[in-house]
């Protein structure tokens, strides 16, 4: 098409030749869904970008409510853990004293750890004279607790003794300190093996405590 075989006015067109007014028709009929997909397109385009923007902005609303909980909630963790601190350090400064509230959850703290850190140290036979060591406010309870341990492992030695030394004591031997039979003692009858003499064996009288140098043979 060349501007020879048309003019233009302000509100016309006018077309000299015939074969202009149908290369022009041709030319539209080709170029028409071109430009429905284009509308279309366009209009689609406009229509995704208004959901776009409606998600994202419910999408940033969402992360500003989902942000401000977790800082909530690290907020309400941290005023706790301050709270604990401040409580546990209260307790240590006021650990002497009597039990009250100040000082209780301190106090119940310590006796936990010691008690558990405790299963780990217990010594293993009456020759064993580690113990772990008790914080001030434990002392009596561990000195309790040492004792009971140690009357337990000379049970314990005192019910393990087999018949060979059973019979091995009964070959003979001195009474240390007196007569066999005299009361409760110690019978050395072999060396190394030392064996209480009192009657009955299940009984736990003051006398247990004088194996604590048992030698095992």
């Amino acid at each position: 098409m060349t501007t020879i075989s048309l003019f233009t006015s302000r509100t016309k067109i006018f077309i000299r030749f015939p074969r202009t007014l149908f290369a022009t028709e041709d030319a539209f009929e080709f170029s028409k869904h071109q430009l429905v997909a284009r509308i279309q397109a366009k209009y689609k385009a406009c229509l995704e970008r208004r959901e776009y923007v409606k998600k994202r902005q419910a999408a940033i609303r969402l992360e500003a409510h989902w942000r401000g909980a977790l800082a909530r909630k690290a907020a309400q963790r941290r005023t706790w853990a301050v709270r604990t601190v401040r409580k546990f350090i209260k307790g240590f400064i006021n650990r002497n004293k009597p039990l009250c509230p100040d000082n209780e959850e301190f106090i119940v703290f310590v006796r936990k750890n010691y008690i558990l850190n405790l299963r780990y140290h217990v010594p293993k036979n009456v020759l064993d004279k580690s113990w772990l060591r008790p914080p001030g406010i434990l002392e009596n309870a561990s000195d309790l607790l040492r004792k009971m341990c140690t009357r337990n492992l000379v049970r314990k030695y005192c019910c393990g003794i087999t018949a060979e030394r059973k019979a091995l004591v009964g070959m003979g031997g001195a009474r240390a300190g007196g007569k066999v039979g005299e009361g409760p003692g110690l019978v050395v009858r072999a060396p190394g093996l030392v064996v209480p003499t009192w009657e009955p064996r299940g009984a736990l009288g003051p006398c247990l405590v004088c194996v604590l140098r048992i030698k095992h043979t």
